[in-house]
């Protein structure tokens, strides 16, 4: 690895980082699907001390943990056994490595006969010096313990506080999930211990309390109380863990800001949503009075960047086209001012730094270019990339991802990213629709490696951002309640007329394709616009709404967030049948005229597989062409290599008879 790992200067890195050279050689074939699948060395963390760096590399079946020593300029694998499927990795000092491990499990919980699975996170401390792994808060039933998250990192007493719930459990020192409404379970925050793992309970909430806040000293500051069903939220301020009652709002099932956390001993940083855009705030915890915070531009905030030990704001990302940054570090704002003049046109995040904040690990992406991830000194302005790929990757001239927008039939301006495939010879291409998840979410201009992988087989890539979606300001977010089915349907299928509408794609070789709200638009699309669309792909997709919803309220009862979240948003309940019905695709097969292809993982924990089975089984009846495909021992997120290549070539295979790109 240590070839692609070379120090420059970072006055000359862009230079480096460019492209142009590729213009000069001949165009190499498109990578394979199993160079697609390829997992990228991810989660790179630097320690405390600034001499390590730790990663993980390969797929989450078969990943290792990977350590570099800076100084010695050599890596070591570490070993850490069956750990299921790690997804991240975090110094918790320069000895001890956290490791979130994820894992679906089948839970004998629920109505009968359901047999679901959860995915279950656990975090592992993994010691340097002793070689020794603990798993943080155990208990001995360790299928049903998660709900835990780290609030913050006591280096110097080697103890982590954790949030997790409790029900009518004896021992303190566990905390176990828990599903049904009844158990009335209650949030605790805890002590937990480096190197066994194990846990003290510190302060209690009860069956109401939602969060714990605590200041840069690890001390539990405030408790914020929700109760959904009396539609009463308040914040209580914590004194010797007594709490007091600070401020309080009534017809509310949240408090109406986001808490950041602290930025000094009597200000807490708040995030709230004002003229259609969250805006920065202050409120003092003596007496409950709010001001303005003013920094920068006024933008609209995505997320509040916090240190990674205290939990205290030390950074804004803000939601625009390119997510800009803005540091309240001084030290990192200026790191971001060189590092936006050095990498001009990508996009670059910090993504870590250890306890000076002199070494930072930098990330610099784009759409057309994999994501590289840098060591970068402040004090040498030296920097060191760390990434390495397959030369099929590396070599390849990947198309532009263009950001656009157009106009929706009723006036709203909707974003849409476009990727287009090299076309010399400028003759009319073959499109894929490819509407994301969420659908409360968004694409962006980074690498896309489902978006690629299409454009390098031939087909114009077109990622609509409907409304509903995010990175558009709160307007434009709440806007896709109550449009299943409706105007986030029909922004999607607009955003294809107006790419076919730029003259380069052939609108009788048209598909739509999606994964997860993706893939329940790309079976609604087929289905009400099955003049324009000659087939669809869904993947781990949802067919029968009231199915999800009543699945939601049997794994989480009936009073979950999750169950209030999904009906508010849909705009009906399942008892509604006429109207849930007709906004779910298993109930518009009739309309079906193309081909079908369904894909669902076994271990989907998200949208469970009956969703696609379900639909598999009605468009059989009916006659339609379908085809089903279970990828096995695989998610909800593609994680492992070999069934993401799999899905690739699937969905290669099945669109190429029918859009043809070739001719």
């Amino acid at each position: 690895m240590f070839k692609k790992f070379v120090y420059f200067p970072f006055l000359f890195s862009a230079s480096l980082y460019s492209t142009t050279t590729f213009a000069q050689q001949a165009i190499p074939a498109p990578p394979s699907a199993e160079d697609f699948a390829m997992a990228d060395d991810r989660s790179f963390s630097i320690s405390d001390d600034g001499k390590k760096v730790a990663f993980l590399s390969g797929d989450e079946k078969n990943s290792k943990l990977v350590l570099i020593d800076i100084d010695a300029m050599d890596e070591i694998p570490i070993n850490l056994g069956d750990t299921a499927k790690p997804r991240s990795v975090f110094w918790a000092d320069s000895d001890h490595l956290l490791i979130k491990v994820s894992f679906a499990y089948n839970a004998d919980i629920g109505a009968k006969d359901n047999n679901y699975k959860y995915e279950i996170s656990r975090t592992l401390s993994y010691s340097l010096s002793t070689k020794k792994t603990a798993i943080i808060m155990p208990h001995p039933d360790l299928e049903n313990n998660t709900s835990l998250r780290i609030s913050y990192i006591d280096k110097k007493n080697k103890k982590i506080i954790v949030l997790g719930l409790t029900s009518d459990i004896k021992d303190r020192e566990y905390v176990v999930f828990g599903y049904d409404d009844k158990l009335k379970w209650s949030l605790g925050a805890y002590f937990a211990d480096f190197n066994s793992g194990t846990g003290k309970n510190i302060v209690d909430g009860n069956v109401y309390t939602d969060d714990f806040i605590f200041d840069k000293m690890g001390n539990p500051r405030l408790r914020i109380d929700v109760d959904v069903k009396n539609r009463k939220a308040t914040i209580f301020k914590l004194i010797d863990k007594k709490a007091i009652k600070l401020l309080e709002w009534d017809n509310v099932k949240k408090l109406p800001f986001e808490i950041e956390g602290f930025i000094d001993d009597k200000n807490i940083l708040i995030s709230e949503d004002e003229k259609s855009n969250s805006r920065l705030k202050t409120i003092n915890i003596e007496n409950g009075n709010k001001s303005d915070f003013i920094i920068g531009e006024k933008k609209n905030i995505l997320n509040i960047i916090k240190d990674p030990y205290t939990k205290e704001p030390i950074g804004i990302e803000f939601d625009d086209s390119n997510n800009s940054f803005e540091w309240l570090d001084e030290k990192l704002k200026k790191a971001q001012i060189l590092l936006d003049k050095t990498f001009a046109g990508k996009n670059i995040t910090i993504d870590d730094w250890d306890e000076k904040r002199e070494k930072l690990l930098v990330s610099v992406s784009s759409g057309n270019q994999k994501t590289h991830t840098y060591l970068f000194n402040i004090k040498t302005n030296n920097a060191g990339d760390l990434s390495l790929f397959p030369d099929s990757i590396a070599n390849y001239e990947f198309p532009v991802k263009t950001y656009e927008k157009f106009k929706a039939s009723d006036g709203l301006e909707i974003p849409v990213y476009i990727t287009r495939p090299k076309n010399p010879n400028h003759k009319k291409l073959p499109a894929i629709l490819l509407p994301h998840g969420g659908p409360r979410a968004r694409d962006d201009d980074d690498f896309d490696y489902i978006s690629q992988f299409l454009a390098s087989r031939g087909y114009v890539v077109i990622q609509p951002q409907f409304r509903g979606s995010t990175g558009n300001g709160i307007d434009f977010e709440n806007a896709g309640y109550g449009e299943w089915a409706g105007k986030m349907q029909t922004d999607t299928i607009e955003a294809l007329d107006y790419a076919i509408s730029k003259g380069d794609i052939d609108k009788n070789r048209t598909c739509i394709v999606g994964a997860s709200y993706g893939g329940y638009s790309a079976l609604v699309g087929i289905a009400q616009s099955a003049d324009k669309l000659k087939c669809a792909i869904s993947f781990g997709g949802i067919s029968d709404l009231a199915l999800m919803q009543y699945t939601e309220e049997d794994r989480g009862g009936g009073l979950s967030g999750s169950v209030a979240y999904w009906r508010e948003h849909m705009g009906v309940t399942r008892y509604d049948s006429a109207k849930i019905h007709s906004i779910s695709p298993l109930y518009m097969v009739d309309k079906i005229k193309s081909p079908v292809l369904l894909m669902h993982g076994t271990d989907d924990t998200v949208v469970m597989p009956e969703q696609s089975q379900k639909m598999y089984n009605a468009l059989k009846r009916a006659g339609k062409d379908v085809k089903y495909i279970e990828l096995k021992d695989e998610d909800h997120w593609l994680s492992r290599e070999k069934t993401r290549a799999q899905f690739l070539k699937e969905m290669e295979n099945f669109l190429a008879p029918i859009l043809k790109p070739q001719e």
